[in-house]
């Protein structure tokens, strides 16, 4: 029976790999999704935010956001009208508020895995999707009603559109707007970080290559004209409706304050995200040594424009290490 399902599936490839995406979703769902809602909201900022989403609903203002008698000015809109939906059609409960959460989790798997088989190949994506998976903060946070699943995923998303849309030889056009949009829902997540790591990554990989032609290859205004089309709309629309209260809290104290000098007594220090990184990857960090050493190499030996190969891990060097220079600037 074995061989005959490889027999048909080896004739008709659309549906194998059709069957891939199938597994890597259901691998991901059985992972994020048993006893979602079976703990009440705990951690502070969950029935903070759980609250805002519910004020949306009942007050039926989806640009304006509210806890209680307060207007809420420290994020964007994204998570709120994601669990505000989720609401609206299962009601008000603990489940409902963390299920958005849990499903851009999953999808942001399967995306993971679609574009690393873009860029390296089927196997290289499926452990790419399984060691994602599987660190303990990323299905710790998949669980949590709290928006850095979805800026995390979103902001990923735009940087591997970009990636493969660099690392092609032709094309790549469709993933490189598909990116830009993503960086879009991710400035609606949690702010200016949704385009200024993915740019950052794109402009030091340039810069670090040479590549200036490569700066055509990005499609930067059709992909601005996406970007737009995501953000700008609630963006325009809650500044002309709250106005210097919006742009003064939002803008100055949740952005430049908090990564000036933060503003709840925050003390952020490189060693701290180090620790913190240790954790966060803990499952797979034995073998974590040996990947970055032939990272290393890789870049270390010299390098090749030509080489795609070399262009791929120089690009992940380069994602790696502007992620911890922007974070670590933050005293948040």
């Amino acid at each position: 029976m074995i061989g005959r399902l490889r027999e048909i599936l080896g004739r008709r490839p659309a549906i194998a790999e059709a069957m891939c995406y199938a597994a890597v979703a259901a691998g991901a769902a059985a992972l994020f999704l048993p006893a979602l809602g079976r703990d009440g909201l705990w951690d502070p900022w969950e029935t903070h935010y759980a609250e805002v989403a519910r004020r949306m609903v009942v007050d039926g203002d989806w640009i304006v956001l509210r806890w209680h008698d307060e207007m809420f000015y420290s994020k964007p809109v994204f998570l709120f009208w994601i669990v505000a939906l989720s609401f609206e059609v299962l009601g008000v409960s603990d489940l409902a508020a963390r299920l958005p959460v849990a499903l851009f989790a999953i999808a942001g798997i399967v995306l993971v895995y679609h574009f690393a088989r873009l860029l390296w190949g089927r196997l290289e994506a499926a452990c790419a999707a399984a060691c994602l998976a599987t660190m303990p903060l990323f299905a710790f946070i998949a669980r949590q009603n709290i928006p850095d699943m979805p800026f995390v995923i979103s902001m990923t998303v735009g940087v591997l559109g970009l990636m493969r849309r660099l690392q092609a030889r032709e094309g790549g056009l469709p993933s490189a707007l598909v990116g830009y949009a993503f960086m879009g829902i991710a400035t609606l997540s949690k702010g200016v970080l949704g385009f200024a790591l993915p740019g950052a990554v794109v402009l030091v990989y340039v810069i670090l290559t040479q590549r200036w032609a490569l700066l055509k290859r990005i499609a930067l205004l059709p992909g601005i004209g996406v970007f737009l089309l995501v953000t700008l709309p609630w963006y325009v629309a809650i500044s002309v409706k709250q106005g210097g209260a919006f742009l003064y809290e939002f803008f100055y104290l949740h952005h430049l304050a908090r990564a000036s000098g933060g503003v709840h007594g925050e003390r952020g220090t490189f060693e701290y995200f180090i620790g913190q990184g240790g954790y966060a990857v803990l499952t797979w960090l034995p073998i974590l040594p040996a990947a970055l050493a032939r990272l290393g190499r890789r870049i270390g030996a010299a390098f090749d424009p030509d080489d795609g190969e070399a262009g791929r891990d120089l690009f992940l060097a380069v994602w790696i290490a502007c992620s911890l220079a922007l974070f670590t600037i933050s005293r948040t």
